[in-house]
Protein backbone atom coordinates (compact mmCIF):
# COMPACT_ATOMS: atom_id res chain seq x y z
CA UNK A 1 0.00 0.00 0.00
CA UNK A 2 1.28 3.33 -0.80
CA UNK A 3 1.33 5.53 1.45
CA UNK A 4 0.03 9.46 1.61
CA UNK A 5 3.50 10.52 -0.03
CA UNK A 6 3.53 8.22 -2.46
CA UNK A 7 0.18 8.78 -3.58
CA UNK A 8 1.09 12.13 -4.05
CA UNK A 9 4.12 11.39 -6.21
CA UNK A 10 2.02 8.74 -7.61
CA UNK A 11 -0.38 12.11 -8.94
CA UNK A 12 2.32 14.20 -10.22
CA UNK A 13 4.00 11.02 -12.23
CA UNK A 14 0.28 10.80 -13.85
CA UNK A 15 -0.14 14.25 -14.08
CA UNK A 16 2.98 14.63 -16.35
CA UNK A 17 2.02 11.62 -18.53
CA UNK A 18 -1.58 13.18 -19.54
CA UNK A 19 -0.29 16.32 -20.32
CA UNK A 20 2.78 14.38 -22.77
CA UNK A 21 -0.60 12.50 -24.19
CA UNK A 22 -2.02 15.30 -24.65
CA UNK A 23 0.31 17.56 -26.21
CA UNK A 24 0.88 14.44 -28.42
CA UNK A 25 -2.54 14.61 -29.69
CA UNK A 26 -2.52 18.44 -29.85
CA UNK A 27 0.49 18.02 -32.23
CA UNK A 28 -0.86 15.72 -33.96
CA UNK A 29 -3.91 17.36 -34.82
CA UNK A 30 -2.04 20.18 -35.69
CA UNK A 31 -0.04 18.29 -38.25
CA UNK A 32 -2.92 16.67 -39.84
CA UNK A 33 -4.93 20.09 -39.77
CA UNK A 34 -1.52 22.08 -41.44
CA UNK A 35 -0.41 19.09 -43.90
CA UNK A 36 -4.28 18.62 -45.42
CA UNK A 37 -3.70 18.76 -49.24
CA UNK A 38 -5.96 18.79 -52.28
CA UNK A 39 -4.82 16.14 -53.76
CA UNK A 40 -7.04 12.82 -53.51
CA UNK A 41 -5.02 9.70 -55.48
CA UNK A 42 -7.05 6.96 -56.33
CA UNK A 43 -5.70 3.89 -57.97
CA UNK A 44 -7.46 1.81 -60.97
CA UNK A 45 -8.24 -0.47 -58.56
CA UNK A 46 -9.71 1.61 -56.17
CA UNK A 47 -12.41 2.32 -59.71
CA UNK A 48 -12.91 -0.56 -60.39
CA UNK A 49 -14.43 -0.85 -56.67
CA UNK A 50 -16.60 1.54 -57.41
CA UNK A 51 -20.23 0.99 -59.13
CA UNK A 52 -19.95 0.50 -62.37
CA UNK A 53 -21.94 0.54 -65.59
CA UNK A 54 -21.50 -0.72 -69.25
CA UNK A 55 -23.04 0.59 -72.59
CA UNK A 56 -22.10 1.37 -76.27
CA UNK A 57 -21.13 4.86 -76.88
CA UNK A 58 -21.75 5.95 -80.52
CA UNK A 59 -18.87 8.40 -81.45
CA UNK A 60 -18.60 10.77 -84.38
CA UNK A 61 -15.18 12.01 -85.02
CA UNK A 62 -14.16 15.64 -86.59
CA UNK A 63 -13.95 13.34 -89.83
CA UNK A 64 -17.48 12.55 -89.42
CA UNK A 65 -16.30 8.68 -88.74
CA UNK A 66 -19.21 6.81 -87.32
CA UNK A 67 -18.26 4.12 -84.65
CA UNK A 68 -19.92 2.15 -82.02
CA UNK A 69 -17.87 1.15 -78.72
CA UNK A 70 -18.98 -0.63 -75.76
CA UNK A 71 -17.67 0.52 -72.61
CA UNK A 72 -17.23 -0.71 -68.85
CA UNK A 73 -16.14 1.87 -66.15
CA UNK A 74 -17.59 4.55 -63.61
CA UNK A 75 -19.93 7.57 -63.72
CA UNK A 76 -17.59 10.69 -63.64
CA UNK A 77 -20.01 12.67 -61.32
CA UNK A 78 -20.50 9.29 -58.80
CA UNK A 79 -16.75 8.74 -58.77
CA UNK A 80 -16.45 12.37 -57.66
CA UNK A 81 -19.49 12.19 -55.45
CA UNK A 82 -17.21 9.47 -53.81
CA UNK A 83 -14.60 12.13 -53.64
CA UNK A 84 -16.58 14.71 -51.61
CA UNK A 85 -17.70 16.46 -54.87
CA UNK A 86 -21.36 17.43 -54.50
CA UNK A 87 -21.53 21.28 -56.02
CA UNK A 88 -23.25 21.13 -59.23
CA UNK A 89 -21.79 23.74 -60.42
CA UNK A 90 -18.40 23.14 -59.63
CA UNK A 91 -16.30 22.75 -62.65
CA UNK A 92 -14.07 20.20 -64.30
CA UNK A 93 -11.23 19.58 -66.49
CA UNK A 94 -9.86 15.97 -67.45
CA UNK A 95 -6.13 15.97 -68.68
CA UNK A 96 -4.00 13.36 -70.07
CA UNK A 97 -0.03 13.14 -69.91
CA UNK A 98 0.38 14.17 -73.22
CA UNK A 99 -1.05 17.42 -72.51
CA UNK A 100 -4.40 16.76 -74.34
CA UNK A 101 -7.32 17.90 -71.79
CA UNK A 102 -11.37 18.49 -71.76
CA UNK A 103 -13.42 20.77 -71.94
CA UNK A 104 -11.89 22.54 -74.88
CA UNK A 105 -10.37 26.09 -74.31
CA UNK A 106 -13.12 28.66 -73.84
CA UNK A 107 -15.81 26.30 -73.18
CA UNK A 108 -16.76 24.45 -69.49
CA UNK A 109 -18.06 21.11 -67.83
CA UNK A 110 -19.94 21.13 -64.71
CA UNK A 111 -20.76 18.57 -62.53
CA UNK A 112 -24.50 18.87 -63.48
CA UNK A 113 -23.84 18.52 -67.19
CA UNK A 114 -21.68 15.35 -66.31
CA UNK A 115 -25.10 13.90 -64.81
CA UNK A 116 -26.98 14.51 -67.90
CA UNK A 117 -27.98 11.34 -69.42
CA UNK A 118 -27.24 10.81 -73.43
CA UNK A 119 -28.90 9.04 -76.09
CA UNK A 120 -29.79 5.41 -74.74
CA UNK A 121 -29.38 7.13 -71.30
CA UNK A 122 -25.82 6.97 -71.46
CA UNK A 123 -23.50 8.81 -69.35
CA UNK A 124 -20.17 10.75 -69.08
CA UNK A 125 -18.12 7.66 -68.20
CA UNK A 126 -14.51 6.63 -66.76
CA UNK A 127 -14.09 3.93 -68.45
CA UNK A 128 -11.70 0.58 -67.78
CA UNK A 129 -12.60 -2.23 -70.06
CA UNK A 130 -13.03 -1.46 -73.86
CA UNK A 131 -15.29 -4.32 -75.71
CA UNK A 132 -14.74 -6.59 -72.66
CA UNK A 133 -11.41 -6.16 -72.58
CA UNK A 134 -8.68 -3.82 -70.19
CA UNK A 135 -7.95 -0.58 -71.66
CA UNK A 136 -3.95 -1.30 -72.41
CA UNK A 137 -1.94 1.93 -70.87
CA UNK A 138 0.10 4.22 -73.22
CA UNK A 139 1.88 4.82 -75.24
CA UNK A 140 0.40 1.96 -77.12
CA UNK A 141 -3.26 1.44 -75.28
CA UNK A 142 -5.49 4.17 -74.68
CA UNK A 143 -5.76 3.51 -70.79
CA UNK A 144 -5.82 2.01 -67.97
CA UNK A 145 -8.45 4.82 -67.46
CA UNK A 146 -10.61 7.22 -70.76
CA UNK A 147 -13.07 9.41 -70.06
CA UNK A 148 -16.13 8.85 -72.81
CA UNK A 149 -18.84 11.20 -73.59
CA UNK A 150 -22.25 9.94 -75.04
CA UNK A 151 -23.81 11.90 -78.19
CA UNK A 152 -26.31 13.72 -76.56
CA UNK A 153 -28.13 14.14 -80.31
CA UNK A 154 -27.68 11.72 -83.54
CA UNK A 155 -24.99 14.20 -85.43
CA UNK A 156 -23.10 14.99 -82.16
CA UNK A 157 -19.63 15.18 -83.00
CA UNK A 158 -18.45 13.67 -79.46
CA UNK A 159 -15.03 11.82 -80.36
CA UNK A 160 -12.64 15.36 -79.73
CA UNK A 161 -14.06 15.33 -75.47
CA UNK A 162 -12.78 11.43 -75.21
CA UNK A 163 -9.72 12.08 -73.35
CA UNK A 164 -7.17 8.97 -73.50
CA UNK A 165 -4.90 7.85 -70.71
CA UNK A 166 -6.73 9.58 -68.01
CA UNK A 167 -4.35 11.14 -65.13
CA UNK A 168 -6.02 14.40 -63.83
CA UNK A 169 -9.14 15.47 -62.85
CA UNK A 170 -9.52 19.81 -61.73
CA UNK A 171 -12.65 20.58 -59.75
CA UNK A 172 -12.77 24.11 -59.52
CA UNK A 173 -13.59 26.68 -59.13
CA UNK A 174 -9.93 27.05 -58.05
CA UNK A 175 -8.09 30.17 -56.17
CA UNK A 176 -6.56 32.58 -58.12
CA UNK A 177 -2.29 31.19 -59.00
CA UNK A 178 -3.67 27.56 -58.06
CA UNK A 179 -0.86 25.28 -59.87
CA UNK A 180 -2.28 21.90 -60.89
CA UNK A 181 0.13 18.42 -60.39
CA UNK A 182 2.23 18.13 -63.23
CA UNK A 183 0.29 15.59 -65.16
CA UNK A 184 3.41 13.56 -66.75
CA UNK A 185 4.47 12.57 -62.80
CA UNK A 186 1.40 10.76 -62.18
CA UNK A 187 2.15 7.34 -61.94
CA UNK A 188 0.04 5.51 -65.15
CA UNK A 189 -1.57 3.12 -62.24
CA UNK A 190 -3.68 6.47 -61.03
CA UNK A 191 -5.64 9.07 -61.49
CA UNK A 192 -5.88 12.29 -59.34
CA UNK A 193 -8.36 14.45 -57.94
CA UNK A 194 -6.94 17.76 -57.23
CA UNK A 195 -8.58 21.32 -56.72
CA UNK A 196 -11.79 22.30 -54.84
CA UNK A 197 -12.81 19.44 -53.09
CA UNK A 198 -12.61 18.50 -49.27
CA UNK A 199 -9.36 18.41 -47.97
CA UNK A 200 -7.27 14.92 -48.14
CA UNK A 201 -6.09 14.21 -44.30
CA UNK A 202 -2.00 12.15 -44.05
CA UNK A 203 -3.61 10.20 -41.26
CA UNK A 204 -7.13 9.33 -40.01
CA UNK A 205 -8.29 11.74 -37.24
CA UNK A 206 -8.46 8.73 -34.61
CA UNK A 207 -4.52 8.59 -34.06
CA UNK A 208 -4.79 12.20 -32.41
CA UNK A 209 -8.28 11.50 -30.92
CA UNK A 210 -7.25 8.32 -29.37
CA UNK A 211 -4.15 10.36 -27.99
CA UNK A 212 -6.58 12.80 -26.45
CA UNK A 213 -8.38 10.16 -24.84
CA UNK A 214 -5.76 8.31 -22.97
CA UNK A 215 -4.58 11.62 -22.16
CA UNK A 216 -7.63 12.71 -20.45
CA UNK A 217 -8.41 8.85 -18.75
CA UNK A 218 -4.99 9.39 -16.98
CA UNK A 219 -5.18 12.87 -15.96
CA UNK A 220 -8.94 11.26 -14.38
CA UNK A 221 -6.68 8.68 -12.18
CA UNK A 222 -4.62 11.37 -11.23
CA UNK A 223 -7.60 13.28 -9.71
CA UNK A 224 -8.79 9.92 -7.86
CA UNK A 225 -4.71 9.23 -6.40
CA UNK A 226 -5.03 13.38 -4.99
CA UNK A 227 -8.59 13.04 -3.92
CA UNK A 228 -7.58 9.73 -2.11
CA UNK A 229 -4.04 11.46 -0.52
CA UNK A 230 -6.33 14.15 0.73
CA UNK A 231 -9.71 13.35 1.35
CA UNK A 232 -11.60 10.91 3.74
CA UNK A 233 -13.01 7.67 2.97
CA UNK A 234 -16.60 9.41 2.87
CA UNK A 235 -15.70 12.09 0.62
CA UNK A 236 -13.52 9.93 -1.95
CA UNK A 237 -16.43 8.02 -2.87
CA UNK A 238 -18.51 10.88 -3.15
CA UNK A 239 -16.12 12.18 -5.53
CA UNK A 240 -15.74 9.12 -7.61
CA UNK A 241 -19.34 8.86 -7.34
CA UNK A 242 -19.91 12.48 -9.24
CA UNK A 243 -17.21 11.98 -11.46
CA UNK A 244 -18.43 8.27 -12.38
CA UNK A 245 -22.25 10.13 -13.03
CA UNK A 246 -20.53 12.78 -14.78
CA UNK A 247 -18.98 10.20 -17.53
CA UNK A 248 -22.18 8.23 -17.56
CA UNK A 249 -24.19 11.29 -17.95
CA UNK A 250 -22.30 12.59 -21.32
CA UNK A 251 -21.80 9.16 -22.47
CA UNK A 252 -25.78 8.38 -22.21
CA UNK A 253 -26.49 12.07 -23.98
CA UNK A 254 -24.19 10.97 -26.37
CA UNK A 255 -25.24 7.47 -26.95
CA UNK A 256 -29.05 8.76 -27.04
CA UNK A 257 -28.78 11.16 -29.32
CA UNK A 258 -26.33 9.37 -31.66
CA UNK A 259 -28.18 5.78 -31.52
CA UNK A 260 -31.56 7.31 -31.64
CA UNK A 261 -30.54 9.47 -34.91
CA UNK A 262 -29.03 6.08 -36.29
CA UNK A 263 -32.14 4.50 -35.70
CA UNK A 264 -34.08 6.78 -37.18
CA UNK A 265 -32.49 8.37 -40.11
CA UNK A 266 -33.28 6.09 -42.81
CA UNK A 267 -35.70 3.22 -43.43
CA UNK A 268 -36.01 0.75 -46.48
CA UNK A 269 -40.04 0.54 -47.45
CA UNK A 270 -41.25 -2.75 -49.67
CA UNK A 271 -43.38 -2.32 -52.98
CA UNK A 272 -46.06 -3.81 -51.21
CA UNK A 273 -45.96 -1.10 -48.54
CA UNK A 274 -45.43 1.65 -51.21
CA UNK A 275 -48.64 0.07 -52.58
CA UNK A 276 -50.52 0.58 -49.83
CA UNK A 277 -49.41 4.11 -49.16
CA UNK A 278 -52.14 7.04 -49.75
CA UNK A 279 -51.14 7.19 -53.73
CA UNK A 280 -51.81 9.70 -56.13
CA UNK A 281 -52.54 9.33 -60.13
CA UNK A 282 -52.71 11.80 -62.49
CA UNK A 283 -52.32 12.36 -66.25
CA UNK A 284 -48.48 13.41 -66.96
CA UNK A 285 -47.25 15.44 -69.63
CA UNK A 286 -43.64 14.87 -70.98
CA UNK A 287 -40.82 16.87 -72.56
CA UNK A 288 -37.76 15.03 -73.81
CA UNK A 289 -34.63 16.88 -74.58
CA UNK A 290 -33.76 14.64 -77.47
CA UNK A 291 -35.41 13.33 -80.62
CA UNK A 292 -37.07 11.08 -82.13
CA UNK A 293 -39.82 12.32 -79.65
CA UNK A 294 -40.26 15.52 -78.21
CA UNK A 295 -43.63 15.08 -76.21
CA UNK A 296 -45.43 12.54 -74.89
CA UNK A 297 -48.48 11.87 -72.01
CA UNK A 298 -49.50 9.48 -69.87
CA UNK A 299 -51.49 8.28 -66.33
CA UNK A 300 -48.95 7.44 -63.42
CA UNK A 301 -49.73 6.45 -60.21
CA UNK A 302 -47.31 6.67 -57.39
CA UNK A 303 -46.60 7.83 -53.55
CA UNK A 304 -45.99 11.60 -53.32
CA UNK A 305 -42.64 12.13 -52.24
CA UNK A 306 -43.78 15.06 -49.56
CA UNK A 307 -45.74 12.34 -48.15
CA UNK A 308 -42.63 9.89 -47.39
CA UNK A 309 -40.33 13.21 -46.27
CA UNK A 310 -43.32 14.78 -44.14
CA UNK A 311 -45.66 12.34 -42.60
CA UNK A 312 -44.29 9.17 -42.98
CA UNK A 313 -40.83 10.20 -42.11
CA UNK A 314 -39.98 14.00 -41.06
CA UNK A 315 -37.50 16.42 -42.51
CA UNK A 316 -35.33 17.03 -39.67
CA UNK A 317 -34.01 20.25 -38.59
CA UNK A 318 -31.59 21.82 -41.47
CA UNK A 319 -32.84 19.71 -44.05
CA UNK A 320 -32.06 21.49 -47.91
CA UNK A 321 -33.07 19.14 -50.72
CA UNK A 322 -33.67 15.75 -52.16
CA UNK A 323 -31.52 14.10 -54.15
CA UNK A 324 -33.21 10.67 -55.95
CA UNK A 325 -30.86 8.34 -57.03
CA UNK A 326 -31.24 5.50 -59.60
CA UNK A 327 -29.52 1.76 -60.00
CA UNK A 328 -27.45 3.07 -62.85
CA UNK A 329 -25.68 5.67 -60.98
CA UNK A 330 -27.97 8.88 -62.03
CA UNK A 331 -29.59 11.06 -59.85
CA UNK A 332 -32.05 13.87 -60.04
CA UNK A 333 -31.43 17.09 -57.54
CA UNK A 334 -34.98 18.47 -56.02
CA UNK A 335 -35.37 21.65 -53.76
CA UNK A 336 -38.07 21.32 -50.95
CA UNK A 337 -39.99 23.68 -52.67
CA UNK A 338 -40.60 21.45 -55.57
CA UNK A 339 -41.14 18.04 -53.53
CA UNK A 340 -44.25 19.98 -51.71
CA UNK A 341 -45.24 21.89 -54.41
CA UNK A 342 -48.73 21.49 -56.50
CA UNK A 343 -47.84 21.93 -59.94
CA UNK A 344 -50.24 22.74 -62.95
CA UNK A 345 -53.78 20.60 -62.65
CA UNK A 346 -53.29 19.75 -58.98
CA UNK A 347 -49.74 17.05 -60.06
CA UNK A 348 -47.85 16.36 -57.50
CA UNK A 349 -44.36 14.89 -57.50
CA UNK A 350 -44.50 11.18 -56.58
CA UNK A 351 -42.39 7.78 -56.88
CA UNK A 352 -44.73 5.53 -59.36
CA UNK A 353 -45.28 2.21 -59.20
CA UNK A 354 -47.94 1.97 -61.76
CA UNK A 355 -48.40 3.22 -65.13
CA UNK A 356 -51.79 3.13 -67.36
CA UNK A 357 -53.27 1.09 -64.49
CA UNK A 358 -50.15 -1.81 -64.86
CA UNK A 359 -46.78 -1.94 -62.70
CA UNK A 360 -43.96 0.02 -63.84
CA UNK A 361 -41.94 -2.92 -65.84
CA UNK A 362 -39.01 -2.79 -68.20
CA UNK A 363 -35.96 -0.26 -67.95
CA UNK A 364 -38.48 2.39 -66.46
CA UNK A 365 -39.33 0.01 -63.17
CA UNK A 366 -40.84 -1.21 -61.04
CA UNK A 367 -40.05 2.51 -59.69
CA UNK A 368 -39.95 6.21 -61.69
CA UNK A 369 -39.75 9.45 -60.57
CA UNK A 370 -42.51 11.64 -62.23
CA UNK A 371 -41.76 15.69 -61.81
CA UNK A 372 -44.53 17.39 -63.49
CA UNK A 373 -44.34 19.95 -66.10
CA UNK A 374 -44.20 23.56 -64.12
CA UNK A 375 -45.89 24.66 -67.77
CA UNK A 376 -48.06 21.49 -68.94
CA UNK A 377 -47.44 21.01 -72.73
CA UNK A 378 -49.65 20.26 -75.56
CA UNK A 379 -49.42 18.08 -78.37
CA UNK A 380 -48.02 21.79 -80.72
CA UNK A 381 -46.48 22.87 -77.29
CA UNK A 382 -44.34 20.94 -75.46
CA UNK A 383 -43.64 23.38 -72.31
CA UNK A 384 -40.57 23.08 -70.12
CA UNK A 385 -38.47 19.78 -70.39
CA UNK A 386 -38.92 17.88 -67.50
CA UNK A 387 -37.64 14.26 -68.54
CA UNK A 388 -34.12 14.90 -66.96
CA UNK A 389 -35.78 14.80 -63.68
CA UNK A 390 -38.08 12.16 -63.97
CA UNK A 391 -35.34 9.52 -63.61
CA UNK A 392 -36.09 5.37 -63.74
CA UNK A 393 -34.70 2.62 -61.72
CA UNK A 394 -35.25 4.33 -58.61
CA UNK A 395 -34.30 2.68 -55.32
CA UNK A 396 -33.19 5.59 -52.92
CA UNK A 397 -34.36 9.16 -51.74
CA UNK A 398 -31.85 10.96 -49.83
CA UNK A 399 -32.62 14.09 -47.89
CA UNK A 400 -29.38 16.13 -47.96
CA UNK A 401 -27.31 16.79 -46.25
CA UNK A 402 -27.11 13.44 -44.95
CA UNK A 403 -25.86 13.17 -41.17
CA UNK A 404 -22.77 11.49 -40.17
CA UNK A 405 -22.38 8.19 -38.98
CA UNK A 406 -25.99 7.18 -41.26
CA UNK A 407 -25.34 4.52 -43.86
CA UNK A 408 -25.52 5.35 -47.41
CA UNK A 409 -27.16 2.45 -49.19
CA UNK A 410 -26.09 1.04 -52.28
CA UNK A 411 -28.27 -0.21 -55.02
CA UNK A 412 -27.69 -3.72 -53.92
CA UNK A 413 -28.30 -3.20 -50.41
CA UNK A 414 -31.88 -2.11 -51.44
CA UNK A 415 -34.70 -5.13 -52.78
CA UNK A 416 -35.81 -4.56 -56.69
CA UNK A 417 -39.39 -2.59 -55.72
CA UNK A 418 -38.61 -1.28 -52.71
CA UNK A 419 -37.33 2.10 -51.55
CA UNK A 420 -34.77 3.40 -48.90
CA UNK A 421 -35.14 7.00 -47.70
CA UNK A 422 -32.38 8.49 -45.42
CA UNK A 423 -30.63 11.92 -44.84
CA UNK A 424 -31.79 14.21 -42.82
CA UNK A 425 -34.90 12.49 -41.86
CA UNK A 426 -36.58 11.27 -38.27
CA UNK A 427 -39.40 9.24 -37.10
CA UNK A 428 -42.70 10.90 -37.71
CA UNK A 429 -44.11 13.37 -34.93
CA UNK A 430 -46.27 11.72 -32.25
CA UNK A 431 -50.30 12.28 -32.75
CA UNK A 432 -49.25 13.34 -36.86
CA UNK A 433 -53.16 13.87 -38.70
CA UNK A 434 -54.08 10.58 -40.52
CA UNK A 435 -53.38 11.13 -44.06
CA UNK A 436 -55.97 11.10 -46.00
CA UNK A 437 -57.43 7.93 -47.73
CA UNK A 438 -56.10 6.52 -50.45
CA UNK A 439 -57.22 7.54 -54.28
CA UNK A 440 -58.64 4.85 -56.68
CA UNK A 441 -55.63 3.42 -57.78
CA UNK A 442 -54.95 0.51 -60.31
CA UNK A 443 -54.42 -2.71 -58.12
CA UNK A 444 -50.78 -4.38 -59.25
CA UNK A 445 -51.72 -8.01 -60.23
CA UNK A 446 -49.76 -10.14 -58.11
CA UNK A 447 -48.85 -12.79 -61.14
CA UNK A 448 -47.03 -10.14 -62.80
CA UNK A 449 -45.23 -8.34 -59.64
CA UNK A 450 -44.90 -11.03 -56.87
CA UNK A 451 -43.05 -8.01 -54.92
CA UNK A 452 -46.28 -6.08 -54.82
CA UNK A 453 -48.40 -8.60 -53.03
CA UNK A 454 -46.93 -8.75 -49.73
CA UNK A 455 -43.78 -7.06 -47.94
CA UNK A 456 -40.64 -9.59 -48.27
CA UNK A 457 -38.61 -10.42 -45.61
CA UNK A 458 -35.86 -7.50 -44.66
CA UNK A 459 -37.89 -5.14 -46.46
CA UNK A 460 -39.58 -3.37 -43.50
CA UNK A 461 -38.21 -0.17 -42.31
CA UNK A 462 -35.62 -0.34 -40.11
CA UNK A 463 -36.18 -0.66 -36.63
CA UNK A 464 -35.01 1.48 -33.90
CA UNK A 465 -32.98 -0.39 -31.27
CA UNK A 466 -34.48 -2.20 -28.80
CA UNK A 467 -32.37 -0.83 -26.20
CA UNK A 468 -33.43 2.86 -27.25
CA UNK A 469 -37.09 2.11 -27.50
CA UNK A 470 -37.10 1.09 -23.63
CA UNK A 471 -35.31 4.30 -22.84
CA UNK A 472 -37.49 6.41 -24.38
CA UNK A 473 -41.12 4.42 -23.53
CA UNK A 474 -39.47 4.68 -19.44
CA UNK A 475 -37.67 7.70 -19.50
CA UNK A 476 -39.51 10.03 -21.69
CA UNK A 477 -36.39 10.05 -24.05
CA UNK A 478 -32.23 11.30 -23.78
CA UNK A 479 -33.54 14.06 -21.94
CA UNK A 480 -35.61 12.32 -19.56
CA UNK A 481 -32.64 10.18 -18.88
CA UNK A 482 -30.24 13.01 -18.56
CA UNK A 483 -32.41 14.58 -16.05
CA UNK A 484 -32.56 11.19 -13.64
CA UNK A 485 -28.47 10.63 -14.03
CA UNK A 486 -27.50 14.38 -13.47
CA UNK A 487 -29.84 14.35 -10.15
CA UNK A 488 -28.56 11.23 -9.00
CA UNK A 489 -25.23 12.55 -9.20
CA UNK A 490 -26.10 15.47 -7.31
CA UNK A 491 -27.78 13.56 -4.76
CA UNK A 492 -24.84 11.45 -4.13
CA UNK A 493 -22.24 14.15 -3.71
CA UNK A 494 -24.95 16.60 -1.78
CA UNK A 495 -26.19 15.35 1.76
CA UNK A 496 -29.61 13.95 3.14
CA UNK A 497 -32.90 16.03 1.86
CA UNK A 498 -30.51 18.09 -0.06
CA UNK A 499 -29.47 15.72 -2.72
CA UNK A 500 -33.07 14.01 -2.92
CA UNK A 501 -34.67 17.42 -3.23
CA UNK A 502 -32.62 18.13 -6.35
CA UNK A 503 -32.93 14.60 -8.05
CA UNK A 504 -36.24 15.56 -7.64
CA UNK A 505 -36.15 19.46 -8.89
CA UNK A 506 -34.06 17.26 -12.13
CA UNK A 507 -36.48 14.57 -12.87
CA UNK A 508 -39.46 16.85 -12.88
CA UNK A 509 -38.34 20.05 -14.83
CA UNK A 510 -36.69 17.54 -17.46
CA UNK A 511 -33.50 19.99 -17.49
Amino acid sequence: MLGKEGKVKRSRLLVYMSVLLLLVAAILFGLNIALAGDVLTLGVEDVKAMTSSRGDYRSINNWKTVETTSFKGVSVWGLLEGCGVTDGGASIKISAPDGYFWPALGTTLTVKELKKKGIGGLLPLIGYEMNTKALDPEPDGTGPLRYVAPQYSIGDTNKPSWVSNVRLIEVGPLEKGARPPAVKKIPADQVWVWGNIPPVYPMSMMIPLAFGAAGLAVLLMSLITVIASRSSRRHLRSAVSALLAAFLLAGTALALSGGTARAQASAVFSNGELVSMPAFSGHYTFLKQLPPYSYYEADYTGVPVSYLVNEKLRLAPGASGVVVRARDGYAATLSLEQVNKTYPGGLKLIIAFAKGGQPLAGDEGPLRLIVPQNKQGTRDQGGDANTPLCARLIFAVEVTPVPAGVSVPSPGSVPPGSLAVYGSVTEPPPNVTPAPPPQAQPQADPAQNPAAAAPQPGQAPVPANAVLDLVNSGFGGARGVVSWVAGSAFSLVLPGRAGALLWLAFHRSGV
